[in-house]
């Protein structure tokens, strides 16, 4: 690795040059949170409606719309669940990527990673971006456990040459945020601390105070109040990062990688013959190595196992097991290498190669604004919303000031047609509403002496426009309110089937943030499977999988898991993919309770087939029970297949004595007196 001084430089032009790129982001990021939290109002707007007297007001219909479609993921979630990469891998290797995914499984539960995927997800909708961090927490457990946070999108920023969804190629991320004394300790020791906190202090000439803006703002002590997005980065390099006044610093991370060419070497184990010969006379598929060498290494290991190689197909030489295949080697194989770095604003002071092979940091992304040339930006749900919201605002305010203010609209009279103009007006404004006129201007043949004023017909074009502005909020993102955030009378005049229809609509006018949230998953499905494999303590993992219902299978998968675990087998033999499964006791309980009021298990008992014992998963019972059950209903299938194979084997046997009997020329049905009594048939003789 570089040396600390040459790290810092490195780091310092990609600082830059994510500031110079999120400079522009960040104004958007803001307005769209600002206008999340119900800051609908520019400051020009409002010092207007000061001066005319009239009302501010908020009709917010974004929020319910951002919250509904965040919601939607909840009901629908989709899991990660690990595959073989091989086909014709057997039951063993079922084992292992059964216990990874019920390992991740237990992970997501124990970390609340649901929880804050939620909030990235939601921040994602808001302005285009969300972000979650990974890591390994001792906080709660000597032994550590894997936990997981969402991050602010304030504080992440990434490689602006990235062009894949969710950052998937970025060279960098970072986070950029404030760090306290205690924080510092937690993370790297109080000696670390302390000598960044005294190089700080020494190098800071005052405090920052609350005065940093984001990007270019001025560094200058200001009591105004600012919200959390307005303090985002420094403005440039040379801005103070060092608060005196609470002893904080500001403390930016970076990851990266870096790509290491090295030969990878895959061949049969041949360095356990034993186990290599047992799996050739059982016809089982071969234990094999892979590994990432030097090249002087690779050769002088590559001349050693084919040797070995050679020895061991000498000694199977002549029997029905086929030669061992010589080892595969590729040279100059590409390998990323993730390292994590902690600067200030003036030096770095650690670094270390981070054992997974991605990016703590996970990114989800929604749709790309690329009105700049060659330079990608992103846009949530938010910002097509903000312009039908705001006019949604300026006439609801406008109507209830026009009925507050004038309710009786406006009023054209001729002049005798009053005693005295002015009371009249004076009564006009008043509650009462009593207008006294001159006798014989109302009456007609003496009927008809008093008239109703009402200003309906007057508000009809402002009640129309409000409206009109309320459903543009909806129909600028393809939502229909009706069924995500409508009346309960709404949804009782649509069918159920139809408000399905219209709610999948939505969802494919949403393809970009939910195929970016299933993009996401599969991503942290292949993080977690490295962090099982390179830092979780391996008894952890097997207490997981094994479980306390004393089931022989979890036992199996446990001792396979932990071979696995011991090889580094997870890693590279299994594939990730990610399907919608049930993930809560909720959606369990209604599969099951689907399933039985379907008659589903009655006819398969029926029918004479056995139940799955993976069926006990879905039973809304507690874990034990589920475990239990599950033994019995492994019992009851062995015994059930066992029982057909018995059957099958009486039938061909069957089949068998009567094909025998067409042979020798007996009759069907004939019995075994009949069959006895039965000259022999000459061969030689036509029938």
């Amino acid at each position: 690795m570089p040396s600390l001084e040459t790290l810092h430089e490195e780091f310092e032009v990609a600082y830059k040059e994510t500031l110079q790129y999120l400079k522009r982001w960040d104004t958007e990021v803001k307005n769209d949170f600002r206008f999340y939290a119900l800051e609908q109002w520019d400051e020009e707007d409002i010092e207007a409606l000061k001066e005319e007297g009239r009302p501010s007001l908020v009709f917010d219909r974004t929020g319910p719309i951002i919250r509904a479609v965040a919601g939607s993921q909840i009901t629908n979630r989709f899991q990660a669940q690990y595959l073989p990469r091989d086909s014709d891998l057997l039951d063993i290797d079922s084992y292992a990527s059964k216990s990874a995914s019920k390992v991740a499984r237990w992970i997501q539960q124990s970390g609340d990673f649901e929880h804050y995927e939620t909030l990235a997800f939601q921040d994602n909708l808001i302005c285009g971006v969300g972000c979650t961090h990974v890591e390994i927490s001792y906080d709660e457990h000597p032994d550590g456990r894997v936990v997981g946070s969402r991050v602010p999108v304030w504080e992440a920023g990434w490689d602006p040459a990235s062009r894949d969804p969710n950052m998937k190629d970025a060279r960098w991320v970072l986070r950029d945020r404030w760090i306290d004394e205690d924080e510092l300790i937690a993370l790297f020791g109080p000696d670390a601390a302390e000598n960044v906190l005294s190089a700080a202090s020494q190098s800071a000439s005052g405090s920052i105070g609350s005065g940093l803006t984001a990007h270019g703002g001025s560094t200058t002590q200001t009591t105004e109040r600012r919200s959390s997005y307005d303090l985002r980065r420094p403005a440039g390099v040379d801005d103070k990062y060092y608060d005196a006044a609470t002893n904080r610093v500001r403390l930016t991370e970076w990851q990266r990688f870096h790509r290491e060419y090295q030969t990878r070497v895959v061949a049969i184990d041949v360095e356990n013959p034993d186990e290599v010969m047992m799996a050739l006379q059982q016809g089982e598929e071969l234990p094999r190595v892979e590994m990432m060498l030097d090249k002087d290494e690779a050769r002088a290991k590559i001349l050693l196992l084919q040797e070995m190689t050679e020895s061991l197909n000498f000694q199977v030489a002549g029997t029905p097991h086929g030669p061992v295949k010589d080892p595969v080697w590729i040279d100059n194989f590409p390998t990323k290498i993730y390292t994590q770095s902690f600067h200030t604003r003036v030096e770095a002071f650690s670094q270390k190669v981070l054992p997974q092979r991605d990016f703590s940091y996970q990114f989800m992304t929604s749709f790309e604004d690329w009105s700049e040339t060659n330079q990608r930006y992103f846009f949530g749900l938010m910002r097509p919303m903000r312009d039908p919201q705001k006019y949604a605002n300026k006439f609801l305010s406008q109507a209830v000031h026009l009925f507050t203010a004038n309710p009786k609209g406006a009023l054209l009279f001729e002049k005798d047609m009053f005693e005295n103009p002015t009371g009249a007006a004076k009564e006009w404004n008043r509650t009462t509403g009593w207008l006294p006129v001159e006798v014989g201007k109302l009456a007609h043949n003496g009927k008809d002496k008093f008239r109703h004023l009402t200003s309906a017909v007057n508000m009809r074009g402002i009640e129309s426009l409000l409206g009109y502005a309320i459903q543009a909020v909806a129909s600028s993102v393809g939502i229909s309110e009706s069924v995500f955030v409508g009346s309960m009378q709404d949804i009782r005049r649509t069918s159920g089937e139809a408000i399905d229809s219209v709610v999948a609509q939505g969802m494919k006018t949403q393809a970009n943030p939910f195929d970016s949230l299933r993009l996401y998953r599969k991503r942290m499905g292949r993080l977690l499977l490295d962090f099982m494999q390179n830092q979780l303590d391996p008894e952890i993992l097997i207490r997981i999988v094994q479980g306390h219902s004393g089931d022989p299978e979890a036992e199996a998968e446990a001792q396979v898991f932990l071979e696995a675990l011991a090889n580094g087998a997870l890693t590279t033999e299994y594939d990730v993919v990610v399907e919608e499964v049930p993930s809560s006791p909720n959606e369990k309980a209604e599969v099951f309770e689907m399933m039985a009021n379907n008659q589903f298990f009655t006819g398969l008992i029926n029918g004479g087939v056995p139940i799955p014992p993976s069926m006990a998963e879905f039973m809304p019972i507690p874990s034990q029970g589920a475990g239990e059950m599950k033994v019995s209903l492994k019992l009851a299938y062995d015994l059930a297949n066992a029982r057909m194979e018995f059957e099958s084997m009486q039938l061909q046997a069957e089949v068998q004595q009567m094909q025998a009997q067409m042979q020798a020329g007996v009759p069907m049905g004939a019995g075994q007196e009949e069959q006895e009594a039965m000259p022999p048939r000459d061969e030689g003789t036509p029938n």
